[in-house]
């Protein structure tokens, strides 16, 4: 029981820090979108360091697969799609910073930091 207890502690923190501080190990991070179906789709670019820390490799993740906005509010989820309620979207640093409508219709501006669950893993980006 105590080993099972130690081992789940161990695999959560192991996952938290595979899983987030991309910010410490990318540089020149920025967002780009493209349009499909009249929504702008955003993603995240950065160059990433690779496992042999010689060498960065340019990246990017889509950011929809990785936010959902939950009653005007942006949220680490995978398959969030995001980009269906919220636009007009910026970055600054790790922070995105978006415009979400909430359960009533309205516009809310609400920030989100990347940093917390999109992490590099040899120069990949995931969340």
């Amino acid at each position: 029981m105590k080993h099972s207890s130690i081992l789940a502690v161990v695999s959560v923190l192991f996952h938290n820090v595979l899983g987030s501080g991309f910010g410490h190990t990318c540089h020149n991070i920025n967002l780009d979108s493209w349009k499909h179906d009249g929504l702008d789709h955003y993603y995240l670019k950065a160059d990433c360091v690779e496992c042999d820390g010689a060498r960065d490799s340019h990246v990017q993740l889509d950011l929809g697969g990785c936010i959902a906005n939950r009653n005007g509010q942006m949220v680490p989820a995978q398959g969030g799609a995001f980009w269906r309620s919220c636009g007009f979207c910026w970055l600054s640093g790790v922070n995105l910073t978006c415009s979400c409508r909430n359960s009533a219709g309205q516009a809310v501006l609400t920030q989100i930091n990347l940093n917390d669950f999109i992490g590099n893993h040899c120069g990949i980006l995931h969340c």
